[in-house]
């Protein structure tokens, strides 16, 4: 009787599990399109940095529904990183903790930035099919590092770290670039 109690697992487990293989023309398509510079990252989750007064605001429901301090649904705001050529255009609603420096001409502490990044890398790891872009922008005396890891699948992990606020990861996919 185990042994049936124990292959009954077995066989839902696997069905649980799906496959997330990516063929290789996806791959390399997707790779083609990230080399090409020619892409916008749309973003869905905000994952910013836990502090106190991120986990405040989550205590007395002030995030919305379903949000909590270490992940909030950005469905339905206007967010994006568009890459064109050897510029980009980049918006990013913030959530988490600015320790330093106010922004003039209020952006209600958005991410903000139009034009050629500094230091734009790109590199493809061809054994797990996955790319990393990286640049630095700087906007109104703030420094503003961005890594994207890019899958195959196209879904896309976006980490912003700033010389004035805390760091925050965004989760996304990318897309053709309109």
């Amino acid at each position: 009787m185990k042994t049936y109690w124990t292959f009954g697992l077995m066989v839902l487990l696997l069905m649980g599990c799906k496959s997330t293989l990516v063929s290789e023309q996806q791959a390399e398509q997707n790779r083609q399109q990230i080399a090409a510079q020619r892409y916008e990252v749309v973003l869905e989750w905000a994952s910013p940095s836990s502090t106190r007064e991120l986990n405040a605001l989550s205590n007395a429901n002030l995030l919305g529904i379903d949000n909590r301090s270490g992940r909030i649904d950005l469905s339905g705001s206007e967010n994006y990183i568009r890459v064109f050529g050897d510029s980009v255009s980049v918006y990013l609603p913030y959530q988490g903790t600015r320790y330093a420096g106010v922004t003039p001409n209020n952006t209600n502490g958005t991410i903000k930035f139009e034009g050629v990044p500094i230091n734009y890398a790109l590199d493809y790891n061809e054994a797990k099919q996955r790319s990393t872009v990286s640049f630095g922008m700087r906007d109104r005396g703030e420094r503003l590092d961005v890594a994207i890891t890019i899958q195959a699948n196209n879904s896309a992990d976006v980490y912003v770290s700033s010389s004035q606020r805390n760091s925050i990861k965004y989760d996304g996919y990318i897309s053709d670039l309109q």
